[in-house]
């Protein structure tokens, strides 16, 4: 401040001229040019901040994503063991997300588009969480599946207890056990329970199929939904009750006429 003081004092020196310089005009003058150079030095100050800011923001957004691991399955369905050993079936078209330093450390926290069957490693201080769309799904341990479409958030239960909430309102949370299904529609404050579309929806990844007392229409029109394709009998009446695991459509068709003496067609 006192080299500005100064510098505007040797200004005044300079342009002294006997009976030609006012004290008011050149304390005006003095005055302008030291506003002027306080916007200056202010103008400097508040462009390098902004600019550190800037590269600080830069830096940490680029950290965060060299951190952050995505996997994506293509064409066919892959299979993926998180560092946490949850085993993760990415349906084709489908993809995890992970922070690749907290994962398993700090926090167990996946994001997903598409359509995943989760089998979670069991860790009762560290809630495994999903975020899908405007949903959130937490669990501790169990097997079950997530499916994400434009409309909304799927969820189907295999095998023990998940809780699923929309994102934006976390207290309505609903709890799902063994076999329930549930969505959570596009913008909906909170999510229900509805019947699922097929018997067994999550066959596609666990290649494992279970009736009990279910009509032969109902059984072959599951195994299409698993394996993409259309299966018709001309037997009527027939109920089938088991379970068993077929990795093709061919296998699972043969267990199914040895088991009600019935020929099956693939169409």
């Amino acid at each position: 401040m006192k080299e500005i003081q100064d510098e505007h004092l040797n200004f005044v020196a300079r342009h002294f001229e006997p009976g030609a310089l006012r004290t008011r005009e050149a304390w005006r003058r003095v005055k302008k040019r030291l506003t002027s150079t306080r916007f200056n030095y202010g103008y400097i100050l508040a462009v390098s901040a902004v600019a550190a800011a800037l590269a600080i923001g830069v830096f940490l957004f680029n950290s965060d994503s060299h951190s952050s691991t995505t996997v994506s399955a293509g064409t066919v369905a892959r299979t993926v063991i998180l560092p946490d050993n949850t085993t993760a079936v990415l349906a084709p078209e489908s993809s995890v997300s992970f922070h690749q330093k907290r994962f398993a450390h700090k926090d167990r926290d996946v994001r997903m588009t598409g359509k995943v069957y989760f089998d979670v490693s069991r860790r009762e201080n560290l809630p495994f969480r999903i975020e899908a769309s405007d949903a959130l799904v937490t669990v501790l341990g169990t097997h079950f599946q997530v499916t994400v479409t434009e409309d909304a958030t799927l969820v189907d239960v295999v095998e023990g207890k998940v809780s699923l909430a929309a994102s934006s309102a976390l207290s309505e949370d609903l709890v799902l056990t063994d076999g329930m299904h549930a969505e959570l529609l596009r913008g909906a404050p909170a999510p229900s329970v509805v019947s699922a579309g097929y018997l067994n929806p999550a066959a596609w990844a666990t290649h494992r199929f279970i009736y009990n007392d279910t009509p032969l229409e109902d059984v072959l029109e599951d195994l299409g939904a698993c394996f993409g394709c259309k299966l018709t009998c001309d037997a009527i009446g027939r109920r089938l009750t088991g379970e068993f695991r077929a990795d093709s459509v061919r296998e699972a068709v043969t267990v199914v006429e040895d088991a009600l003496g019935v020929k099956i067609d693939l169409l």
